[in-house]
């Protein structure tokens, strides 16, 4: 007697076939890296000058896609001075804020008295997230010079004072100040070029630069004469004239 079997075959629907290989096709896929600028912006609010007072406002701001526990920004820069909330100089270069509900973050921060360009930098407390950049500091210029002679101004060797002024805040350092001194001859201005030392210094931190003059050398009149002298820094000429009265 024959007996009757039966095959059972196992049949996967196409369409679940389809789904399977999606699924694998996303969880294999490399996943898509959110642009730096579209999570972490930075600029700077107002002008930086170098004179050791004007303050600007260095700004981050994180926008919607940063993740919620990168609320912290820290800013670093290279040279120059953190302001707290509270007006005072902190020190180091680093300084970290909480930015608020619209995920702004700012600090105030004034330069010294270099000018030049400012490098700084803010980023997430975990570095995931980091902007550098640039900005320049603007020289300061002197608003005045006054020149004075300590020294009695028949002297044949007589020492020269500039005293440098500034309306707001201080000059930069590293400004070309120019000593002239001269005499007139013939109807014109004849150079005394007599200085002990270059005409030519470089401002500092003191508000006073001196140089010695010598009347007695090569170039000065050989009969009693005046002498002036003058000072310049930039296209700011000094407000007075010193009158050396010469007697060889």
């Amino acid at each position: 007697m024959e007996v009757a079997t039966t095959r059972t075959t196992n049949f996967i629907p196409a369409w679940v076939l389809f789904i399977a290989i999606a699924v694998l096709v996303a969880c294999t896929k490399e996943p898509k890296e959110t642009p730096l600028t579209d999570v972490l912006k930075t600029w700077i609010e107002g002008s930086a000058i170098a004179d050791s007072s004007t303050t600007i406002t260095l700004v981050a701001q994180l926008t919607k896609e940063a993740d919620a526990n990168k609320r912290n920004i820290t800013f670093r820069v290279a040279r120059g001075n953190f302001i707290n909330p509270s007006g005072q100089v902190v020190g180091g270069n680093t300084y970290r804020v909480e930015a608020d509900a619209e995920g702004y973050a700012r600090i105030a921060w004034r330069g010294i008295r270099l000018a030049g360009t400012e490098y700084w930098s803010a980023m997430t407390e975990d570095t995931t997230y980091r902007i550098e950049s640039t900005f320049r500091s603007d020289t300061a210029y002197p608003s005045r010079i006054v020149l004075s002679s300590p020294t009695a101004q028949t002297d044949s060797v007589i020492t020269i004072s500039a005293n440098l002024f500034r309306d707001n805040g201080y000059y930069s350092r590293g400004l070309p100040l120019t000593f002239r001194a001269w005499r007139h001859q013939n109807g014109m201005d004849v150079d005394v070029a007599n200085f002990a030392s270059s005409p030519v210094q470089l401002t500092n931190a003191s508000a006073t630069h001196s140089i010695t003059l010598n009347l007695s050398g090569p170039g000065v009149p050989v009969s009693p004469d005046t002498c002036f002298v003058g000072a310049s820094c930039g296209t700011l000429q000094s407000e007075n004239v010193l009158y050396l009265r010469y007697t060889p």
